[in-house]
């Protein structure tokens, strides 16, 4: 697959300008104020980016975490118990909000928590924005043929389509009916009435996209917005597309978030906030959605779509076939669509082959399964090569805890592996006792470390003395539980666009602990943390392969060329966050990160060394936060590319960032 990296636009200055000679050296003092100015901001940001990781390492964080993973095992997410409870509770605060409203002529009160409909308030353009909309003229202003899906749909789906894009506040658009197969004479003669009176409604009729001719569908410069059957479009639509390409100028595919609409009230829920672009979240599910812009001269490349030929709107097939050639992929993180009350999810049949048909388009050998929740799939890689794998585990006493864990490696399918234990200064006889036993073992060996324990450089050490070419960086307090956890890991770890995989991690009482780790401004979060194990996550999160921003070295697995490249583990992290560091280096080389929920472990997380919030301890890891939040702050001021903007970098419930 082509390299998908979204190019971020500079600013286009109108005017430039040269100090004269005489201003020189005012312009230099400005220069120094401003860097100087700058530089003490950043280390203002530092400072509080490690005061908030002072209160989320604290006892008192850590006794709260605990005590509503208590209550959510009590009281189940989606149990009855549960909704009764918040149920009463809600009832309750809205009778209070009924009565200061009686006694006060104040604002209502914000509803409980930050439900969708607040979140609307702050981020949905009200009258007088689209009035403004409308007044703007924007640098570029391209052409833009919407092309709908109107088979099958009655007179009043498309009069309410029709209302919806002339409402729209960007008015450079064309509305061509690009749709094979026959029209119900009813919905054929609305069309025609409606051509009549706005010249911009054509009923052209092609095929495929792909096999209009270019002067038929347009200039190369323009954009075809597919809407699928079944789907509203917010009034300022067209103008978020055109913004977003103004930004981006060389944006050639853009998607939108969604949300449901019911028509009778114009209620708006369930709202689908999406990621930036995730190629492996693409062959999970639909992750670009249904509502795409795609560049006419990217539209003209795309070859025909075999047995979905006439489904001009089978969204996941052409998006497939878009993002395999687009060179710029841009999501706009923006509610721009509704997917109306009685729309359908598109078949899955003929999405599994367009699936196939993806892969073989791009010569990748794997087949499509059903994934693990309903309306997913699995792509499943096929091995070129049974590579020895290198498990390193560094250990320093608890032998129950690595027995556990080696005996579960060893009932593996996987067979060409080699185990590492790097021994740091253990002090229990049982311990060397143990190491004797697995010495007698031909798949394992024993290192020493006798220095004082620092992870990366534990990890650095054994690396050198491993012989396999790919690496796998392993915890001491891990189980294995699925056999063929090592193939599901390294299917993806042999991808050469791929630098490192993680797998699916549970607490003991089969909640989650690990399902990617998220980097924001100042912050990195697990928001699945505590979440139960059966539950599928939002948007299907937590049963899905998808890309993350780095995953932890509990079980980290890459290729030993990758890990070469990018340095290794940085030695200045002695126990924590050396891993989010190697995988933000991964990421920076142009390799992503994978996790995948078909490898899965359970994590008796920290037992060996105890959780960094007390004492030096503390004091250590607030240390190295400084670093690496000194190092990486650029990056995380960005945001995650994998995570939408809209939800906070909380665990257990995912909650709208107002």
């Amino acid at each position: 697959m082509s390299t998908f990296n979204v190019i971020r636009a500079g600013e286009y200055n109108q005017t430039s300008s040269i100090a004269a000679p005489s201003n020189l050296d005012a312009a230099l003092n400005r220069i120094a104020e401003l860097e100087a100015r700058l530089s003490n901001d950043r280390r203002c940001l530092v400072e509080v980016q490690r005061a908030l990781l002072e209160v989320r390492f604290s006892h008192t964080w850590k006794v709260a975490e605990a005590a509503v993973r208590l209550f959510n095992r009590l009281l189940p997410r989606h149990g009855v118990l549960r909704r009764m409870l918040f149920g009463g509770f809600l009832r309750l605060l809205r009778c209070r909000q009924y009565l200061l409203r009686h006694r006060s002529r104040s604002a209502d009160l914000p509803e409980l928590g930050c439900s969708y409909s607040a979140w609307m308030k702050e981020h949905v353009p009200n009258a007088e924005d689209l009035a403004e909309q409308r007044s703007i003229r924007q640098r570029l202003e391209p052409l833009l043929i919407l092309a709908a899906d109107l088979r099958d749909c009655s007179v009043e789906y498309c009069d309410a389509l029709l209302q919806a894009i002339r409402q729209q506040t960007y008015c450079r658009w064309q509305f061509r009916l690009l749709v094979a197969g026959d029209l119900s004479s009813s919905v054929a003669h609305f069309l025609q009435q409606s051509a009549a009176v706005d010249p911009r409604i054509e009923l052209s009729r092609y095929g495929w996209l792909a096999d209009t001719p270019a002067n038929a569908v347009g200039d190369a410069d323009g954009f075809v917005v597919i809407v699928r059957k079944g789907l509203a479009l917010s009034p300022d639509a067209l103008f978020e597309f055109v913004t977003a390409v103004n930004r981006q100028p060389y944006a050639d595919l853009l998607y939108t978030d969604e949300d449901y609409l019911d028509p009778a009230s114009g209620l708006r829920t369930s709202p689908i906030l999406k990621s930036g672009w995730s190629p492996d979240s693409m062959r999970s599910t639909n992750h670009l959605g249904e509502l795409l812009a795609i560049r006419e001269s990217l539209l003209a490349r795309l070859a025909p779509c075999g047995p979905n030929r006439d489904a001009v709107v089978d969204s996941y097939d052409l998006a497939l076939r878009a993002a395999e050639q687009a060179h710029c992929i841009v999501h706009i993180p923006k509610v721009l669509c509704h997917r109306l009350m009685d729309w359908r999810p598109a078949p899955m049949e003929p999405q599994r082959q367009a699936l196939a048909a993806h892969l073989a388009r791009l010569r990748i050998d794997g087949r499509v399964c059903d994934g693990k929740a309903p309306g997913t799939f699995r792509v499943q890689y096929r091995l070129p090569e049974k590579p020895l794998i290198s498990i390193i585990i560094p250990n320093k006493d608890q032998v129950d805890t690595l027995r556990r864990c080696v005996d579960s490696v060893l009932q593996s399918s996987y067979e060409s592996y080699e185990i590492l234990v790097v021994e740091n200064n253990s002090e229990q006889s049982a311990t060397f006792a143990y190491y004797r036993q697995l010495q007698a073992t031909p798949k394992v060996r024993i290192l020493d470390w006798t220095r004082p324990f620092n992870y990366a450089a534990v990890n650095n050490l054994a690396v050198k003395h491993a012989r396999g070419t790919v690496l796998l960086f392993l915890n001491n307090d891990v189980e294995v539980i699925n056999r063929d956890w090592l193939e599901c890991m390294l299917e993806h770890a042999l991808r050469p666009e791929v630098g490192g995989v993680g797998a699916k991690l549970y607490f003991p009482d089969d909640t989650i602990q690990h399902a990617g780790v998220y980097v924001g401004k100042g912050l990195m979060g697990q928001p699945y943390r505590c979440t139960p194990r059966g539950e599928r996550g939002y948007l299907d999160r937590l049963a899905t392969v998808q890309n993350c921003s780095a995953v932890i070295a509990a079980c980290l697995m890459m290729r030993r060329e990758v890990f070469d490249e990018v340095g290794g583990f940085d030695e200045q992290y002695v126990l924590a966050l050396n891993d989010i560091d190697l995988c933000m280096k991964v990421r920076e080389n142009g390799y992503s990160v994978v996790w995948t929920p078909f490898a899965e472990l359970y994590h008796w997380e920290s037992k060996t060394r105890g959780y960094d919030d007390n004492g030096a301890k503390r004091g250590r890891f607030l240390d190295e936060a400084s670093l690496f939040l000194s190092k990486w702050n650029e990056v995380m001021q960005r945001g995650d590319p994998y995570y939408s903007p809209h939800l906070k970098l909380l665990p257990e419930e995912l909650t709208f960032r107002l």
